[in-house]
């Protein structure tokens, strides 16, 4: 795979990568910073463990915190001295509830986010070579300019600090292999992206269907084999209860009809409403279960029967789009963080005309403005250079925000304002999901 960058991709990239960077240090959101420093801590006195069952979720990140931990260490010691700030320490109007214990420092989070800018800078690359090979350079160009700018995927790595940006970087390094044919690397790099998340293997059913129509037997059983891997290496090492902790996981984030903080829904969905009305967390479970069954089977019905895959990057998006959008139209709490994953697709679709750039648009100003619930929370590691400088936006937003229970919760008038953005992010994305189905059908 040739690697090649001309001075006006260049260019792009250096103001992609600017406002990351300035970003970069100062900013964090709070809950996922301080789980990311005392896992790095449980990693430098305990080792990595498959014990863990964050681990055993998630080992592939797990195995970069781990780098990230001892690199932390080693210059937090001998190089430059830093350490987090204790929450214990600071004003009761500065604390950010949930059992936070502390503010890690900008070296610690600026390590953790490094390889998630990275990873956005060559995910515009692995998309304008995806492009590239059914466009021309103009073409391809602008679409790793729509990606690399899209303000939620510079939010989320830069200044959120979660890795989804590590999954599009598998996830589209695994459509180029298969594109190119090349399905071992393919299937590896897949895997890699469902072992940081899994809802990622979502991209593995087009695949296999499409090569499934098109009669590639061997190549079947090579990516399945590839992708089943783990499984069988648990299974001849007897370390079934690995595969079993994972199991039991995936059942518990489906089927317990646990709350958050006493709301059953939130984010990026219809659900948001349960920050206004209460709703029954058995009742709510089984009604998000049958809507995910649904679509899934529906969205699927389609994909087996109505795309034949002989357009193979326009038929590939579409899929993968269908398929997460069953699961971000039904599941209860929809991160904005899973929408970055979702951006390449809604480019690739922008590409090819099936979408229009306002529904982009729209798509991504309602994840952004979601994401800024967590104002001015995410401006805690300012406290580094000036606490004073905080206070008056603590003191102004402090009517948008009350805390019950050691969490911070929404007042009404932020609860309608994001019951408000979830719904119309379902709304936005059910009317391209018809749309879609509506053109196959055609």
């Amino acid at each position: 795979m040739k690697f090649s960058i001309n001075n006006e991709f260049k260019k792009m990239i250096i103001l992609g990568i600017i406002p990351r960077i300035t970003l970069m240090p100062f900013t964090e959101h709070p809950f996922d910073m301080y789980a990311w420093y005392r896992s790095a801590k449980m990693i430098l006195e305990e080792g990595l463990s498959l014990n863990n069952p964050a681990v055993i979720f998630r080992p592939v990140w797990f195995g970069i915190l781990a780098i990230i931990a001892y690199i932390y260490s080693l210059i937090s010691r001998n190089i430059i001295k830093v350490k987090p700030i204790q929450v214990n320490d600071i004003s009761p109007l500065f604390n950010p509830h949930y059992n936070i214990k502390v503010i890690p420092d900008p070296l610690f989070i600026s390590l953790v986010k490094t390889p998630l800018v990275i990873s956005d800078t060559i995910s515009a690359w692995l998309l304008y070579s995806i492009v590239k090979n059914y466009y021309d350079d103009k073409v391809a160009k602008k679409a790793a300019m729509v990606f690399y700018f899209n303000p939620v995927l510079i939010w989320i790595s830069a200044v959120w600090g979660q890795y989804e940006s590590l999954l599009v970087l598998f996830s589209l390094l695994s459509i180029l292999f298969y594109l190119k044919k090349k399905y071992f690397y393919s299937a590896l790099s897949l895997l890699t992206a469902s072992l940081l998340k899994i809802y990622t293997a979502i991209l593995l059913l087009p695949i296999l269907i499409s090569l499934a129509k098109k009669k590639q037997t061997n190549s079947l059983a090579v990516y399945i084999a590839v992708f089943l891997s783990p499984l069988a290496f648990c299974l001849i090492t007897g370390k079934g209860y690995v595969i079993y902790s994972f199991i039991r996981n995936i059942c518990n984030l489906l089927f317990l009809p646990k709350t958050f903080y006493g709301k059953f829904g939130f984010g990026l969905t219809y659900w948001s409403l349960s920050l206004l009305y209460h709703i029954d967390p058995y009742i709510g479970t089984m009604i998000s279960l049958t809507v995910m069954i649904f679509l899934s089977l529906t969205f699927s019905y389609y994909i087996i029967n109505k795309i034949d895959f002989k357009e193979e990057l326009k038929d590939s998006a579409l899929s993968t789009f269908l398929l997460m959008s069953a699961v971000m139209l039904s599941y209860r709490i929809v991160a904005e963080t899973r929408f970055v994953w979702i951006i390449p697709f809604l480019v690739i679709l922008l590409t090819e005309n099936v979408i229009t750039k306002k529904i982009y648009n729209v798509l991504t100003f309602i994840a952004f403005m979601y994401t800024q619930k967590n104002f001015p929370y995410y401006l805690l590691p300012l406290m580094y250079m000036s606490p004073e400088l905080l206070q008056p936006l603590f003191e102004a937003t402090n009517f948008t925000r009350i805390v019950e229970g050691g969490a911070v919760m929404p007042t009404p008038i932020s609860a309608i304002t994001l019951a408000t953005l979830g719904s119309s992010f379902s709304a936005t994305l059910s009317y391209i999901c018809i749309n879609i189905i509506k053109n196959i059908n055609k």
